[in-house]
């Protein structure tokens, strides 16, 4: 079918000469719908015609819209299960956290508790209070 022709049937949309917004598709641009005196003054071979093509139009529309409804479907599913593995990481991430905190407590407490030892060691061998006073 001519250019000439989808204009006269309404299946075009006639575009300016300004920029087309980003996404257009002038492929898939508004139809205006014919009037009632235009319809009746076609034969039943053309309306048949326009029949078919606009079944045909809807079912590669419904078609595509199925489709990108299953691909965002799938990015919120990937979404999802992102989100899910970055809580079930935060969760390791705090549960190393505090192993490492009680961790430290327990060698801070054996290093005191080293040093204690260590000085009561070297008290004894100095010989009682006079330890570590040089006279």
């Amino acid at each position: 079918m001519s250019l000439f022709e989808r204009v006269a049937h309404g299946f075009y949309v006639h575009r300016h000469d300004t920029a087309a917004p980003i996404g257009h598709d002038p492929r898939r641009a508004a139809v205006h719908a014919p009037s009632n005196s235009y319809l009746a003054s076609l034969t039943d071979q053309q309306l048949r015609h326009r029949v078919s093509e606009t079944k045909t139009r809807l079912a590669t529309e419904t078609a595509h819209h199925k489709h990108l409804q299953q691909h965002l479907h799938d990015q919120l599913r990937r979404a999802q299960r992102t989100r899910d593995a970055l809580r079930a990481q935060e969760k390791v991430v705090e549960r190393a956290k505090g192993i490492k905190d009680a961790y430290m407590v327990e060698k801070a407490s054996r290093d005191d508790e080293n040093a204690r030892r260590r000085n009561e060691r070297a008290g004894a061998r100095m010989g009682g209070e006079r330890r570590g006073m040089r006279w």
